[in-house]
């Protein structure tokens, strides 16, 4: 185990040192730097706070949309269970019996191969309701006593499903399998044939055409409130084991081996739920005492060291997510595609069994799934889609592939650094809480992970675009930053000038403005989240579109511009029937614009000259607005009066790209005749930390420049 404290700046040293001593067999490393999963052994114990752990709000009544995850299908998706639920469903349609999703006693689905198979074993249809044998199938099939009506509710979905197929001989039965493995087995061919013929988007419709969830092991279910959850994860539980609380290495054998037999249907839930609606997961309120405790993810997904926070509240990404799980619930190998870290907390329940693979081992594990489950995997740079497969650690182990195991408990945090593959086995039902966050450093890598993400034509949660321009409009920004951010808005901006001229050739002529979104640096009482339903993504690539798109009435479809080029070009009819939509005008705005900064200022004291007094501060760009750094602007902003103290104030720069990335720092000096603001960028160079010296070297070359 390796206890990792994320975001040292804002953090809470004191109960760091106390939980380190606490763990005296877990380690401390610097944040993110090795691709591991770590898991965090911070109980928030506080002596301020007088609690061991914070309390997590849920209500009985908030609703979400659950997930159905079958475990028999998450290796194979084809076994014995699945193969005999396939022949019932092929006999129904022949009978005109319509069966969609299999019935439910007690909020769990019935294992209706199980169920024939049991009444079978006891002497058959007849037999059980002569001998009222009901009660015994009900106990064979372990569905919980609590299940109302299990009885009642058993004989009629055997005499409405079940009855038809029982009626079958051997001979026909058998004839009905070989059916059904040949209509799979055709199946599979054609889809492993799509999968290598490329991604193009016929083939993708042709695919999904192919596919429908007798094929997924996760499918979207239905919307419940989260106390019917618990009944049914209270029944589930009864159903696999005798004791409420099993052990998690118990849970951990049991899951594999219906993993890997496929000889039951197992079908549990997952929900997650956004944590901004109500205050949802850890306190927001004033009266906690853990409100603004640095672990609390409400507060850490706003930490300075995160440049996630600039783009405000966002759902999934800036926001925590409130996660829901029962036993068996799982969350299958997967990357985030973003290659960012993120944390997650157990609230309460349950344990949680995690299993990680750092990314130094990720072409031993593709290499490893490419043997084991070759349909799975696909010939494009994020290659092992999300809720596809669940393989176990010791396949992995035999196949050279390196992997960590951990049991998560009710009050640790876990922490996924990026680029590592994780899966996870709920041992019972539990509540945590996640969110994303991102170092500076991530930056060096974005723009080739979201190439990544569009090539392999995966949505993304956020617009790069988007990003960036949040960090560059967000005040609290840092220089650092900046410094970073400005090349990538630079060839964004080249970019789509260049789209934008190529479509006008074209003859794209209707444009319509968007509403830009709300700029982070602004403080207000009450701020919503927001989520990704009013994002445009390419019909396409599936690129999250921010700067601008074109829309297609006649086709109904959104297309990024080289897309679009793609479209116009190929069907110069289509013409009339597009529109640019666009949040920012040309980005440059004409040539006699230039970037404004909006320069943080420090007096740093007065020096008599021969004009006049003057002013000398130190300042450091917080903020820039996009333009096109030319030099033909001659306009200074005049500020009123000599500035007193600390203020934040517009100053023209005339070369923003060679001021901002020519230089070792971007700290300077302004100084100040008349109350008109110059900026100095050569007149001394100092780094940050040099406080001591700052005053005499600021007068000694001044008095040298000055005469």
């Amino acid at each position: 185990k390796v206890a990792a404290y994320p975001l040292d700046k804002e953090g809470d040293r004191e109960n760091k040192e106390r939980s380190h001593k606490g763990q005296q067999r877990e380690h401390a490393v610097p944040l993110l730097d090795s691709n591991l999963v770590t898991i965090c052994s911070n109980y928030l114990n506080n002596k301020r706070c007088g609690k061991e752990q914070p309390e997590c709000k849920v209500t009985d009544d908030m609703r979400f949309t659950a997930y159905n995850q079958y475990v028999h299908k998450m290796l194979h998706r084809w076994g014995p269970n699945v193969k005999e639920m396939m022949a019932i469903k092929k006999y129904l349609a022949t009978q005109s019996i319509s069966l969609t999703h299999p019935p439910w006693v007690g909020g769990m689905e019935v294992d209706l191969p199980r169920l024939y198979q049991t009444v079978q074993s006891v002497g058959g249809l007849k037999e059980v309701i002569e001998k009222k044998r009901w009660q015994r199938v009900a106990d064979a099939m372990k569905i919980p006593k609590s299940a109302q009506d299990r009885v009642t509710k058993l004989d009629d979905i055997y005499c409405k499903y079940l009855l038809p197929y029982d009626t079958l001989s051997p001979g026909e039965r058998q004839k009905l399998f070989e059916d059904v493995e040949k209509e799979w087995a055709a199946r599979d061919v054609q889809v492993l044939t799509q999968d290598n013929s490329g991604s193009s988007d016929s083939n993708e419709e042709e695919l999904d055409d192919i596919q429908d969830e007798s094929e997924e092991c996760i499918v979207k279910g239905r919307n419940m409130p989260l106390n019917a959850f618990y009944r049914i994860a209270r029944n589930t539980m009864s159903m696999w084991f005798r004791q409420p609380e099993p052990p998690a290495t118990e849970v951990e054998q049991e899951f594999w081996k219906h993993v890997m037999t496929r000889q039951c249907h197992v079908c549990v839930h997952s929900g997650s739920i956004d944590s901004s609606g109500w205050g949802y997961g850890f306190p927001c309120s004033k009266n906690s005492p853990f409100a603004r405790h640095p672990w609390n993810l409400k507060v850490l997904t706003n930490n300075s060291g995160s440049v996630l926070r600039s783009m405000g509240p966002i759902m999934g990404v800036t926001v925590p997510t409130l996660h829901v799980g029962m036993l068996f619930t799982t969350c299958c190998w997967y990357r985030d595609p973003h290659g960012l870290p993120w944390i997650e907390y157990l609230h309460t329940g349950a344990s949680k069994i995690w299993y990680g693979i750092p990314d130094e081992y990720s072409g031993s594990f593709r290499s490893a799934l490419e043997k084991l489950v070759p349909r799975y995997c696909r010939d494009r740079t994020i290659w092992l889609p999300s809720d596809t497969a669940m393989v176990p650690p010791s396949l992995l182990v035999k196949e050279g592939v390196s992997l960590c195991h951990t049991v998560q408990e009710p009050g640790q945090f876990i922490l996924v650094f990026p680029r590592a593959f994780t899966s996870s086995v709920c041992t019972g039902y539990l509540v945590s809480e996640s969110v994303y966050f991102a170092q500076p450093n991530w930056l060096t890598t974005a723009e080739q992970v979201f190439k990544d993400i569009q090539e392999s034509c995966e949505s993304s949660m956020v617009s790069l675009e988007r990003l960036l321009f949040s960090i560059a409009t967000d005040a609290r920004s840092h220089v650092e930053v900046l410094r970073q951010v400005l090349p990538m808005v630079v060839r964004i901006r080249q970019q789509e000038l260049s789209y934008r001229q190529e479509l006008s050739t074209l003859g794209l002529k209707m444009s319509e403005r968007l509403p830009l979104p709300e700029a982070s640096g602004k403080r207000r009482k009450s701020r919503p989240a927001r989520d990704e339903e009013g994002d445009y993504e390419c019909e396409i690539c599936r690129a999250n579109l921010f700067v601008s798109l074109v829309t297609n009435s006649h086709e109904e479809g959104v297309y990024c511009l080289p897309h679009a080029i793609q479209l116009l070009t190929n069907k110069r009819h289509h013409l009339k029937y597009c529109k640019l939509m666009y949040t920012y005008d040309e980005v440059s705005t004409g040539p006699n614009h230039c970037a404004c900064l909006s320069i943080e200022l420090r007096v740093l004291g007065s020096i008599p000259g021969i004009i006049g007094e003057m002013w000398v501060y130190a300042f450091t760009v917080v903020n820039w607005r996009l333009g096109t750094g030319c030099c033909a602007c001659t306009s200074k902003p005049v500020v009123a009066n000599i500035w007193p103290g600390p203020q934040t104030r517009n100053v023209v720069v005339m070369n923003l790209e060679s001021f901002l990335q020519c230089r070792d720092t971007v700290n300077g000096y302004i100084v100040c005749w008349d109350a008109t603001p110059y900026i100095v960028v050569n007149l001394i160079r100092m780094e940050e930390g040099r406080d001591n010296d700052k005053h005499k070297n600021i007068e000694k070359e001044l008095r040298r420049k000055a005469g």
